[in-house]
């Protein structure tokens, strides 16, 4: 029982520090902006009269398209050389594929470990057994190590494919 109650501790706390966050406040911003903020109020938590609430925070300054702040100009083609576009599209292409890779790579790993093993009905791999996900300690950390680097290479093995593609066939 007391260790639900330290668990449950933190989420209390934080269930209470943001409770004046739904509050209303009165009053004006400083900011550009001189209209009355206020915040929807939660009947269960509004403060006693005469209670004088801590600022929530300071508005940000709305952006104006007509005001004077400076505004960027979009990017133009010849500002950036071809290397530096195809090695920003290889990072976007190897980061998105990786979390793919890693899958596979993993579950490549259970069933080739299965199978050398002699397909050892303890060690069948997932979806119909645990695999090797019952590994502890170093044949674990074997394990995680291998399928790590195996994702990473298959990622960037089709990052480099596609590069290899892009150039030869005219791609993008």
């Amino acid at each position: 029982m007391k260790q639900r109650i330290r668990n449950l501790l933190p989420l209390v706390l934080l269930v209470v520090s943001l409770t004046p966050l739904f509050a209303q406040t009165t009053g004006t911003s400083t900011g550009p902006s001189s209209t009355a903020s206020t915040i929807p109020t939660i009947p269960s938590v509004t403060p006693p009269a005469g209670t004088q609430l801590p600022p929530v925070s300071t508005p940000l300054p709305v952006l104006n398209p007509d005001s004077n702040v400076p505004q960027g100009e979009p990017y133009k083609a010849e500002e950036f050389e071809s290397f530096v576009l195809d090695l920003r599209r290889a990072e976007i292409i190897a980061l998105g594929t990786l979390p793919f890779a890693l899958i596979l790579s993993g579950l490549g790993y259970d069933y080739w470990y299965w199978i050398e093993q002699g397909r050892t009905p303890a060690l069948v791999p997932w979806p119909v057994g645990p695999g090797t996900s019952t590994f502890i300690g170093e044949p674990l950390n074997q394990k995680n190590r291998a399928v790590i680097f195996l994702g990473l290479g298959i990622s960037a093995g089709v990052a480099l494919l596609d590069w290899v593609l892009g150039v030869n066939w005219g791609g993008p």
